[in-house]
């Protein structure tokens, strides 16, 4: 229960361990591909004194690893659904991209999930193995670590300053670009100008071009939002470039901050304490959506933590025990007007209590695992929409060991929690 969260580096490295157990109890984390990534990168840099080391990675790695944290797919998948016709930008929620489509015994069907490569990474940080990491996100690495010369792109965009000589503000910069996207005329040129870069197979693209010829679309906000939602933000950083409003000095760290950007759309918050986001990158929420500063969201988090270790002193609390709060009855809470603006029918009641998880029943879980044995796959288009009305379950496969965080959200390794010696591990 909670509202949906992005956060990036900054933030999940300054968080404690009690303030990212609250943090998890009181929202959802959708991890965006982007996080690790900018994770490898720091770790890369091993000349640079402020970079992180291994120990720091491993500590973050345990707090990306929750019970309700979710990976995001990969936007670029995210931007040939929409392509497709698919319409994420009013999801707020974490995207999750199915590896197959399956039926059961019963005729029942439904959606089989993966773990990321991302995923797969962090586990593999959690444990000290740095080198198997690299190799699991090989290809996004050498997406990411590709040279952009960014003093380039700023003289191919300077013609912009033919026509407006001046842009001194953010504002003014959103306005110039939305005009320029807006140019009907060159709405067909602008289409395939965004998708060369995209570098999609031929039956693909033919497919989307049909889509735009055969619908007579005007133009491609109205063809594919969420595509044209990333654009605008790449359009909005050139035309920067061109007035100084954003630096061709920083472009690794630029080009990395800005990703975090594509993936707005899949939360109600997002929290950062980087100056790229708090000036740039709040201009591309949308209404409904809020900006929280990172140095913020910790003195709050931790006000939250200070109030429960001195209220609550006869339930006892203990922070390696499973339990579950919800928001102080405080205004001033940035978690309290969080909860209200995004989940309308709470009620505030400064409310704690240990979970109580029901015994393991051995039957309906043997059940279980063997109904996924028995899964049957069928025809599925992997940029496909899930389609609640049509899906009977969605069933998520995943690896762990005993040196892993365990599930439960505990904070704990799952040989020290959950495990328990009748568990039998997968063929």
């Amino acid at each position: 229960m909670g509202p949906t969260i992005i956060l990036d580096k900054s933030i999940l490295q300054a968080l404690s361990k009690k303030e990212l157990i609250v943090l998890n109890k009181l929202y959802y984390v959708n991890v965006p591909p982007i996080l690790p990534i900018e994770i490898l990168a720091d770790l890369k840099k091993v000349k640079d004194t402020e970079a992180i080391n291994e120990k720091t990675v491993i500590e973050i790695s345990n707090k990306l690893i929750q019970k309700d944290n979710a990976f995001n797919v990969h936007y670029t998948n995210v931007i040939i659904s929409s392509l497709l016709g698919i319409n994420y930008t009013n999801e707020r929620r974490t995207i999750v991209r199915a590896k197959s489509k399956v039926k059961d015994e019963n005729g029942e069907a439904g959606y089989l999930l993966e773990e990321s490569d991302e995923e797969m990474a962090v586990k593999e940080w959690q444990k000290g193995n740095f080198s198997e990491t690299e190799k699991i996100l090989a290809a996004q690495w050498r997406n990411y670590v590709k040279q952009i010369d960014l003093q380039k792109v700023k003289k191919e965009w300077s013609g912009v300053k033919a026509k407006v000589p001046e842009c001194k503000s953010f504002s003014s910069l959103l306005s110039l670009t939305d005009n320029f996207l807006a140019n009907i005329p060159m709405q067909k040129e602008l289409l395939f100008t965004f998708l060369e870069g995209l570098n999609l197979d031929q039956q693909l693209s033919s497919k989307i071009f049909y889509r735009w010829e055969s619908e007579n679309f005007k133009s491609i906000k109205d063809f594919a939002p969420y595509f044209y939602f990333v654009n605008r933000i790449e359009t909005a950083f050139h035309i920067g470039l061109v007035y100084n409003l954003v630096s061709s000095k920083i472009s690794d760290k630029a080009l990395i901050d800005m990703q975090y950007l594509y993936y707005l759309p899949f939360c109600n918050i997002f929290s950062s304490k980087d100056n790229f986001h708090k000036d740039f990158g709040v201009k591309f929420l949308f209404e409904d959506q809020t900006f929280v500063d990172g140095v913020d969201l910790k003195a709050d988090l931790a006000n939250i933590i200070s109030q429960l270790e001195s209220e609550d002193t006869e339930l006892k609390f203990d922070w390696s025990e499973k339990f579950y709060v919800e928001p102080p009855d405080d205004e001033k809470s940035i978690t309290y007007r969080m909860w209200k603006k995004y989940i309308p029918a709470w009620h505030p009641s400064w409310f704690y209590q240990k979970s109580n998880y029901p015994q393991k029943d051995e039957k309906l879980s043997s059940e279980l695992t063997e109904r996924v044995r028995k899964f049957e796959k069928i025809d599925f288009d992997p940029f496909e929409k899930f389609n609640d009305k049509e899906t009977d379950f969605i069933t998520k496969i995943s690896y762990i060991t005993l040196a892993d965080q365990c599930p439960c959200g505990s904070g704990k390794k799952f040989g020290e929690c959950c495990y328990s010696v009748d568990m039998k591990p997968d063929a």
